[in-house]
């Protein structure tokens, strides 16, 4: 399997509307530009490693209900890759490199911005209008949206066709075709007729309608969408509202489209199900893969009628019998597509259901190893494309710490959780990726899902944030929950070793924030002693100062509307803000950057005012999707900040200040001619002066914690006063002729 990385513009749906249309934002952007300050864009070159084995799509995402359709992105031939994940109502673009036999996709993200931004739960491509590129049928109020094709300079463009395909009813009038959201339709050409019709299931009780497309047989051209309702017991099924079980032979009363009355009860609403059209026997005629909210399994409805009237016969409940069939927790959607380029299209099933659902290992492709005219479907793995990509799960959490003792700031993400079936809980871990690289190559490898065995404690949610709190020289950590509360986690390693935690104070000093604890470090009164920024689900920021007296830790709650801040979005009552502090300008200025529910990221300033300055709701132009934590540190010390951004979906993205707009850096010698220069003494000190040895004359030095937090400034001849640090462990960095050149301190 080969995968990469596709480099781009990254722009946001969202962000191109709003850089197009709004005045507002043109005067903040040249704000930022007066200050230097840099925006994020994806890195396409940071990498991960698992096993020794590159990560191809590590940093493209993650999946949660992912959709698959495939069209023609770039114009080349090659049908590529589209992922509608219905958990976030965002798409996810791959290239299709085209290799013979091989899946072999590059994350393109800088063609998500092509697609209409209000879609939502679901979104299948077909050329309907037999131009040879893809339409978008969509949802729209339980009904169905059309979104035409049209390229542009090589891209394709969408525009809307009609809100609701409609069909003529009994009195002549036009009615629409109903699709429940929860529902995944089949568009197919039942008929052979050169146009595409429309199977979904009635409003009530479980039969097919069967909606003809009658643009050929009206003399009409392939761009209509003129339809009928030939049948609403297409197939001669009926699905059982209760359970996944499909009653054969049900059959319509003459002369009427209606199903017969005794297999119907009006007052149940037809609870949800997923269809798949296909002909694997190519016989002509129409089958189905039905995959229903109240199964695991998919089933393969066998029509051994003729096109034109179908009439099924036999199913295999658990498809596909050969094989090691579909076995998903609840829910089971199927798409087909060509995904290894053999000419044969294969079928890969995915979760429908967002509240309970397996969240991990979840697409399950099936190859064809048969051929077009007899098409049979093997297993081949449970984690197509998802095991390329760095996945948490359910919310990634990501913030940074040294955590071997390298020098090297590596990651830790929390989640929500690792859905758990057997229970239908969540565990809630942290995973750790080790920094790898070097200061020309960023690389992760990862180290384990579950750091310490922190998942046995059972709480539910575990967003994690690390600082040196009982001043022994080693990085412990605060968490927050799911629930409101947050934890203190000592570390017990000792200065330099790998980090091992232990909880030492659960639900520490009893704080509560309200739902989805997100905290971060940040020295807002300047005491020397970190205190603690959280976020919470409505979308504000709460305050707790350090009173940590000695080796117990402690914090006190002081302002549960901290600078009157929200990431809140009316109408939506939430905002999942999820914060972090940072230097982003060349006037060392402290920032607040927090993720959202919708995934806009927030910049705010004035951080030592009463109400805070909200600078932008727009500020990383990346399609990340919401409900994630951000994280912010120079991983290979090139003087541009990195952006660790995680999502609802379990998955991370990798960004890099912006070159374009941040003045580059000196460049840095490499470290053994920086050794062979400076000698910084005494290091770990227990006084308050440091020395510095290999200077050639007055040098700016700044002090930063292992947040990319400001702490000290100012210039040396050879010595700096640590007076008004407290004990903890930082970045010294020494502008230097040479380059700029940081190492890590620590102070008792």
């Amino acid at each position: 399997m080969t995968l990469r990385l596709w480099d781009g513009n990254h722009l946001t749906k969202h962000n191109k509307m709003i850089k197009h249309n709004s005045i507002l934002f043109l005067l903040l952007l040249l704000t930022f530009a007066s200050v230097g300050q840099s925006k994020f864009f994806i890195n396409p070159d940071a990498s991960v490693f698992k096993d020794g084995n590159e990560l191809e799509l590590g940093f493209a995402g993650g999946l949660n209900n992912p959709q698959f359709s495939d069209t023609d992105l770039n114009n080349d031939g090659i049908k590529d890759l589209v992922i509608f994940d219905k958990s976030v109502d965002r798409f996810l673009t791959f290239i299709n490199n085209g290799t013979v036999g091989e899946v072999d996709y590059t994350y393109a993200p800088e063609y998500e911005i092509i697609f209409p931004p209000e879609i939502s739960e679901w979104a299948l491509f077909f050329d309907y209008n037999n131009d040879g590129l893809e339409d978008i049928f969509c949802n729209y109020l339980s009904s169905i949206r059309v979104y035409k094709a049209k390229l542009n300079d090589d891209t394709p463009t969408y525009d809307l066709v009609t809100n609701q395909l409609k069909y003529t009813g009994s009195a002549s009038l036009p009615i629409n075709i109903y699709c429940s959201s929860a529902d995944v339709p089949a568009f197919v050409d039942v008929n052979n007729d050169g146009d595409i019709d429309v199977l979904t299931f009635d409003q009530f009780g479980g039969t097919i309608e069967y909606f003809e497309n009658q643009s050929q047989e009206n003399g009409y051209d392939y761009d209509s969408l003129y339809f009928e309702r030939l049948s609403a017991c297409w197939g001669n099924v009926f699905e059982d509202p209760n359970e996944s079980t499909v009653t054969l032979g049900v059959s319509c009363r003459v002369g009427d489209v209606k199903p017969d009355k005794d297999i119907l009860d009006e007052s149940i609403l037809h609870p949800g199900s997923t269809l798949l059209a296909l002909d694997p026997d190519d016989d002509g005629d129409t089958e189905l893969l039905i995959g229903d909210i109240s199964s695991s399994y998919l089933t393969l409805l066998n029509n051994e009628g003729s096109p034109g009237v179908a009439d099924i016969l036999s199913q295999d409940a658990t498809w596909p019998s050969a094989s090691t069939f579909v076995d998903q927790y609840i829910f089971p959607a199927s798409f087909m597509l060509d995904v290894n380029n053999d000419g044969l299209e294969d079928i890969i099933a995915a979760p429908n259901e967002t509240v309970t659902f397996e969240n991990h290992n979840q697409c399950w492709l099936y190859l064809n190893e048969g051929s077009s005219t007899n098409m049979e479907f093997d297993f081949n793995k449970t984690d197509f494309l998802v095991g390329d990509m760095l996945d948490a799960g359910d919310a990634a959490h990501p913030t940074v710490v040294d955590f071997d003792g390298d020098g090297w700031m590596d990651i830790v993400v929390g989640n929500f959780g690792y859905f758990d079936r057997s229970d239908t809980s969540y565990m809630s871990s942290l995973s750790v990726y080790r920094y790898n690289g070097d200061s020309t190559n960023i690389s992760f490898e990862y180290v384990t899902d579950d750091l310490n065995n922190l998942s046995s404690l059972e709480i539910l949610g575990l967003y994690p944030a690390f600082e040196d709190l009982d001043r022994d020289g080693d990085m412990d950590m605060i968490a927050g929950d799911e629930e409101g509360y947050i934890h203190f986690f000592e570390n017990t390693a000792g200065t330099g070793n790998t980090i091992e935690l232990q909880l030492s104070s659960y639900r520490l000093d009893n704080i509560f924030v309200g739902k989805r604890a997100t905290p971060t470090f940040y020295d807002y009164n300047e005491d020397g002693k970190m205190d603690l920024v959280i976020g919470e689900r409505t979308g504000t920021f709460n305050l707790c100062e350090n009173t940590t007296n000695g080796a117990a830790v402690s914090f006190e709650l002081v302002n549960d509307f901290w600078g009157e801040a929200n990431v809140q979005e009316p109408p939506l009552p939430i905002g999942y803000s999820t914060p972090v502090v940072a230097v982003l300008d060349s006037l060392d200025n402290n920032y607040l950057v927090s993720n959202s529910f919708s995934g806009h990221i927030y910049l705010y300033t004035d951080l030592n005012n009463s109400i805070f300055t909200l600078v932008d709701s727009l500020y990383v132009d990346v399609n990340g999707g919401g409900q994630g934590g951000l994280a912010i540190a120079d991983f290979n010390k090139d003087g541009y900040l990195d952006m660790i951004m995680g999502n609802k979906k379990g998955g991370l993205h990798f960004l890099t200040q912006d070159e374009q707009l941040f003045e580059p850096p000196v460049v840095i010698p490499s470290v053994p001619e920086l050794e062979s220069i400076i000698n910084i003494y005494p290091n770990p000190t227990m006084g308050s002066i440091i020395k510095i040895d290999g200077l050639k004359e007055v040098t700016e030095f700044k002090v930063l914690n292992l947040q990319g937090q400001l702490l000290l400034n100012g210039s040396s001849d050879g010595q700096i006063d640590l007076g008004l640090l407290s004990s903890g462990i930082y970045f010294l960095q020494l502008h230097l002729e040479q380059g700029i050149y940081s190492e890590r301190i620590i102070v008792y």
